[in-house]
This record gives C-alpha cells, sequence and structure tokens, in this order.
C-alpha cells in the first residue's frame, strides 16, 4: 500500500544579508530577498499532446525494459521501474543566472528511490547524455527521504542553464505518482526558455553553441577516435550518480559495480567498487584523454578498506597511459608512462617520459616520487587533486603538481610526455597488479572509488576537486583536508582542525 508523502527539496545556499536604512530602501531590500517562481514548463505533467510524455518534458532516460512513463488523467505522471537493468526519467532545461539562489518542490506521492536534480551548465550539449562532460556542479535529492532533508546549491560562475532532473536510477526501482513541481530563485532570471528548447532539449538558434561537443566513443581508448579527448572548458565527470557505469568510457578486466551505503561513498549517493579475482589482473575504469601538449587537471578520490593488502605485490590504483597516442617512447620494463602505486604500503607516483639524452634511441626515462605510508588512509576517503601540464623534449616547460588531501606532495617541473604525440593519456582508476598471476588473498584487492573530474585549461583547478567543500568554496578560500571516517558511518568525515591550503592555480 502506498503512503502518501509531500516532498520539499530545498535547493537553497547563501543568503546574503544587507543593512539598509530605515524605510523605503528597506522595503525594497526586503522584496528583493523573496522568492520568486521560475516558469518551469507544465508544472503539473498534463498531456494534452497525447503522445504519452507530459508537454514541456523529455523523457531521459526513456521507456526501456519494464519501465513506464504514465501521464494520469486526474493529474501527474506515474514513474514505474521494475527494472534492476534501467533506470527513467524526465527532465527540461531552464536559463540560470551565475550566483542567484535556487529552491525546488515536488509532491509525489508513491514507494522507490527518486531523486531530484538541479545540473548548472554552461551551454546546453547536442546529446543529453554529453551533460556529465561539461556539467559545472549538481545539487540532488533522493526521496522518499525521512525527515525532509534539505540541500544547498547556487547557480556557479559560468552557468547560464540548468537541467531540472527527476530520475529513477538504474539500479534502482520505483512506483510513484508525481503530482507538481515548483522551482524559486532569489536573484534569478525568471524569463522562460523556449517550449521548444524545453521539449527537444536542444537550444533554440542563437541560444548557445554547442556544435562542438562531442559524445566520446565507447570502448575505445581514441586511437582512432581523436574526438575522445576531452575539449578545453568541459568538465569529465565520473561521480557514478546516474546510478550506473555509465559515464565511464570503457571497464576493463574484473570485477566492478556502482554501490551505495552502507559501503562507501565520497559525495553523493553511489559509488564504484572494483575487486580483482586472481585469474584477472586489472578493474579500471577510463574517461578521457588529454591535449598532446596541453594542461590538464583532475580531481579523484579512492578508499582503501583496512583489509587493503599493500605489501604483498603493488598495485597501481591511477595511471595516465599513452596507447593510442601517435609515436611513444620505448619504455621498459612495460608500464603505464605515468600512474599511482601502492607497494611496500606507501604510495608513489611513477612518471616516465621521453629521455632528452639519448639521441640514439626513441626511450623512456623515469622519476618517482614517494609520499608516504598508507596505513593512516585506510577506512577513509584520500582525495587527489593533480595539475599537469604534459610536454616533451621540445617544447619543455612541462610541470606536475600532485594534493593528497590538500596538501601538495609532488611538485615537479620538466619534461613530462613524449614528442610527436597525437594525443594526451587517458585516465583510468582501479586495481593494477601487473601481467600474469598476482600475490595475495583477493580480500586485499579490493578498492572504492569515486567523484572524479578532468578539465583543461580554461577551467579553475578547484572545479576538479573531489572535496565538495572546497568545490563549494569556490577555490576563493581554504578548508579543512578529509579525516578519518567516523567508526559508525565511513561515509561521515569530522573537520579538521587546521585547514590546508588550496591548491595552487595552474600556469
Amino acid at each position: 500500500m502506498h503512503s502518501s508523502l509531500i516532498i520539499r527539496g530545498l535547493l537553497l545556499a547563501g543568503l546574503v544579508t544587507a543593512v539598509y536604512p530605515a524605510g523605503a530602501r528597506a522595503q525594497d531590500a526586503a522584496k528583493s530577498a523573496e522568492p520568486v517562481t521560475v516558469p518551469l514548463v507544465n508544472t503539473t505533467f498534463k498531456d494534452e499532446d497525447k503522445n504519452g510524455i507530459p508537454d514541456g518534458w523529455k523523457d531521459y532516460p526513456g521507456v526501456v525494459g519494464n519501465t513506464a512513463i504514465t501521464p494520469d488523467a486526474a493529474g501527474g505522471v506515474k514513474l514505474k521501474d521494475d527494472d534492476e537493468g534501467n533506470g527513467i526519467g524526465l527532465a527540461q532545461w531552464i536559463p540560470v543566472t551565475p550566483g542567484a539562489d535556487y529552491m525546488a518542490a515536488v509532491e509525489l506521492e508513491g514507494t522507490g528511490s527518486v531523486s531530484l536534480n538541479l545540473i548548472f551548465v554552461p551551454s546546453i550539449p547536442a546529446k543529453e547524455a554529453m551533460v556529465g562532460q561539461i556539467q559545472l556542479s549538481t545539487v540532488r535529492e533522493f526521496y522518499p527521504s525521512a525527515g525532509g532533508k534539505q540541500v544547498t546549491a547556487k547557480a556557479p560562475e559560468g552557468s547560464k542553464y540548468a537541467r531540472v532532473w527527476l530520475y529513477c536510477p538504474k539500479s534502482g526501482k520505483c512506483d510513484v505518482l508525481v503530482k507538481s513541481i515548483t522551482l524559486k530563485t532569489i536573484g534569478g532570471t525568471t524569463t522562460p526558455m523556449a517550449a521548444a528548447v524545453a521539449k527537444t532539449g536542444k537550444p533554440s538558434a542563437g541560444a548557445t553553441d554547442s556544435s562542438k561537443l562531442v559524445e566520446p566513443p565507447r570502448n575505445d581508448h581514441g586511437q582512432k577516435h581523436p574526438d575522445s579527448t576531452l575539449k578545453d572548458g568541459n568538465l569529465g565527470l565520473m561521480d557514478f550518480e546516474t546510478g550506473d557505469l555509465s559515464q565511464s568510457r570503457l571497464m576493463e578486466g574484473g570485477k566492478y559495480e556502482v554501490v551505495t551505503a552502507p559501503e562507501p561513498v565520497r559525495a553523493g549517493k553511489y559509488s564504484m567498487k572494483v575487486s580483482l579475482r586472481h585469474d584477472k589482473v586489472r578493474s579500471e575504469a577510463t574517461s578521457f584523454r588529454s591535449p598532446a601538449d596541453g594542461i590538464a587537471k583532475y580531481g579523484w578520490s579512492l578508499y582503501l578498506p583496512n583489509e587493503f593488502d599493500g605489501m604483498t605485490q603493488f598495485s597501481i590504483v591511477s595511471q595516465w597511459h599513452t596507447w593510442g597516442s601517435g609515436r611513444v617512447a620505448i619504455i621498459h620494463p612495460p608500464g603505464p608512462p605515468t600512474c599511482i602505486v601502492i607497494s611496500k604500503n606507501t604510495w608513489s607516483l611513477l612518471l616516465r617520459y621521453q629521455d632528452p639524452d639519448n639521441k640514439e634511441q626513441y626511450m623512456a626515462t623515469k622519476k618517482e616520487f614517494s609520499f608516504g605510508d598508507i596505513t593512516a588512509d585506510k577506512g577513509k576517503w584520500t582525495d587527489f587533486v593533480m595539475e599537469v601540464c604534459w610536454r616533451g623534449p621540445k617544447e619543455g616547460n612541462g610541470y606536475l603538481r600532485l594534493y593528497k588531501n590538500g596538501e601538495k606532495v609532488v611538485d615537479y617541473e620538466g619534461i613530462t610526455y613524449f614528442d610527436d604525440a597525437t594525443s594526451g593519456p587517458f585516465f583510468k582508476m582501479g586495481v593494477y597488479k601487473g601481467a600474469g598471476k598476482w600475490k595475495g588473498e583477493e580480500a586485499g584487492a579490493v578498492l572504492y572509488c569515486d567523484e572524479f573530474r578532468m578539465a583543461g585549461k580554461e577551467t579553475p583547478t578547484y572545479l576538479v576537486d573531489p572535496n565538495p567543500e572546497r568545490r563549494a568554496a569556490g577555490g576563493n578560500a581554504p578548508v579543512p583536508p578529509i579525516q578519518p571516517a567516523n567508526a559508525n558511518n565511513p561515509n561521515k568525515t569530522a573537520a579538521a582542525a587546521t585547514p590546508a591550503p588550496a591548491p595552487e592555480p595552474a600556469k
């Protein structure tokens, strides 16, 4: 039997207070702080054109398998998902004002897990599936939600649009009647999006230029697909909040799955869990390439369980690989040119690059940077941010800076890549233990990954930081690094007594 729930997801942040003289100015200030309605299209989900989808809304994901979207004759729309292999949702676009506050509310009844999302972007992509590549920030709440949880958000700098998205995740089920939705703003535009834009998910002529946005090919590292390189100004994302692995360009090797609490999750509701059996040597998720000889910024978070084996055999947990990027120097012994390795319970960054002193052969040389024991990092999330300029010997002026939990642990200037490359390296995270059989227990080869973001030269570094507090600070203020997990809940972290410095801006 379904219980009636009235959901109020308040998406609100950063209320600004000001002092005004008594009288008219004070009254004007009070009025300016009052929320005003944003004109969403069809807030009660009517289907007057009888095409099975509420007018002004886009079905994303659409009906597949044992899922259904059914407008109700008495009002509202029914979302039903009995298929754990497929998700279902409804979305529309709105124009937004950077710095403005937004408040959304949904009235629904039923059972199951449904999320309400506001996804802020600088432009509307050509395809709905490409939103994750360019999104600047996302706020969401999952319902039914005991106690009416509240989330906060502000349209980030550079945002022009937001996608309002109701979504039942692929890994969950739902059976709800969504009766109505409202959206209000303080300080934001109330100009309505054209009806054609709301229905198709594409901008009207002149609204935005999305012609250069390309959906990356899957199941290919980019050797035959140069468009798998992340374009500057876009934001690559793997935070698994789709409830599946669709944000990855390629899944490689052994066992991997999207999990939720009570298993560790860095932010949101989902993370990726990878594990190795003895008949596999890798279990990894792959993302974009960077431009050749260019600046790239990466942020991601790893969780080492207490049982993680960092002694018996090495584990590569993050890597930047050059396969398919043109001419590459001979690497001996073979391996990824750049990677983060755990060996003998120690974190290390291994950087391989073209040897400028070997004029006879096109060979690689290497540098290794160790940055501490892993023991204190077990049982909690470890955040990484890396700023790098991939440069071979001809151009020079390369650099690599690595931050762990907000602290700079590698600061290198010099050659970082190879001459004659046609594209930059692609990023992978997970576990890799080398060719052949590996030693140790399978229980010690489990790792969790979350909150990966990647960007180019024009995007501020703070936007890739996996620490949501640091991202919310906008790079303008230091915030505490992540601390040991709460013993009763591995997803909760305590505040630090001393703030860590924010990552330095790229050169």
